[in-house]
């Protein structure tokens, strides 16, 4: 059977900090790899260049739909891999997607990101999130929204989970103070026609808490966890861990358990909670 050819798209802009790491994460499982630039003015394309990658260039609209789907118009593979230059697949069980290709059958994948936060690389003081990151390359699928993009189309619904892992440190407190006016800016413009998405009021709450507005923060993750309980849905995971991490942080310990406690009747296997509890 021949081997399906993946595609490694990506939206860079100003990132030749950390681009290389990303880079060399998936030079060995790409036939190619789609770089859309935003306006770099660094050494980010030239190392794009260096790694055989595709560079585009594309004037930044505070939009990351526009530019991830310009990417996925240049791919060629019959799979597309998303990943973003703060962030890079994870060594053993990313080796593991190209074998996988030829079994997939629905057109989308979800894989577990792991968003590194505090000063440094600690697993401890991470949370995760399963993401869709790898799509079948066919133009009926594309992204929305201008940031937290989601894919939409006839054939977005069906999605299927691989044993894959994703790191990602653009959470960590010195890279997330760079971008934390700009996410805020678009998440606002966002929210003004979306204002009741939960996973958009999650990551405002979490700008609030890298801004240093924690009591901000707070309030915005209570609220959209009792909205979501007064229409009888369960609120996400990542709304539960920003609400007890803020009152750990806090040292609001007794309503940080009540918190725990609650998630963990939706969330018993959510490895932030079980790792909190214990």
């Amino acid at each position: 059977m021949k081997r399906p050819k993946l595609s490694v798209c990506m939206i860079v802009k100003n990132e030749e900090r950390h681009i290389v790491r990303s880079l060399e994460s998936v030079q060995h499982i790409a036939d190619e790899i789609i770089v859309v630039d935003t306006g770099s003015n660094d050494q980010t394309v030239e190392i794009c260049r260096s790694f055989h990658a595709q560079v585009y260039h594309h004037q930044w609209t505070q939009d990351y739909s526009q530019a991830r789907n310009i990417s996925l118009q240049h791919a060629k593979g019959e799979w597309i891999l998303i990943l973003d230059a703060d962030e890079e697949l994870d060594v053993d069980t990313g080796s593991l997607l190209r074998s996988m290709l030829n079994d997939c059958r629905q057109p989308l994948g979800y894989v577990k990101v792991i968003n590194y936060t505090g000063k440094q690389w600690d697993e401890n003081e991470a949370f995760e999130q399963m993401q869709i990151r790898l799509i079948r390359n066919q133009r009926k699928i594309t992204f929305k929204g201008r940031i937290c993009e989601k894919p939409v189309g006839e054939e977005a619904s069906s999605a299927f989970s691989l044993p894959c892992v994703i790191h990602h440190y653009g959470y960590l407190e010195q890279e997330a103070k760079c971008k934390h006016k700009r996410n805020l800016s678009i998440l606002n413009t966002e929210l003004l026609t979306s204002y009741d998405d939960p996973l958009l009021i999650y990551q405002k709450a979490a700008e609030y808490d890298r801004g240093g507005e924690q009591s901000k923060a707070i309030r915005l993750a209570m609220k959209c966890i009792n909205e979501c309980n007064s229409k009888k849905q369960i609120p996400p995971a990542v709304l539960y861990y920003i609400k007890f991490k803020l009152f750990i942080d806090s040292e609001r310990y007794e309503e940080a358990e009540r918190d725990i406690d609650e998630a963990l009747r939706h969330y018993p296997d959510y490895s932030p909670f079980t790792t909190t509890k214990e």
